[in-house]
């Protein structure tokens, strides 16, 4: 089996997530969803093992 490709993976997580946040909205009477990047510490990601 081979890896599975990292960009490929992000690109369809991230537009899943898109389209959930759009039916979301949709449901709710059209509220909108605001995107909130952030990034995890090195150290924190050591800890937990990634």
């Amino acid at each position: 089996m081979s890896s599975p490709d990292i960009a490929e993976v992000k690109s369809f997580l991230l537009a899943l997530q898109d389209r959930i946040c759009e039916q979301l909205a949709q449901a709710d009477g059209g509220g909108a969803f605001v995107e909130d990047s952030w990034t995890r510490a090195k150290a924190a990601a050591a800890a937990a093992g990634c």
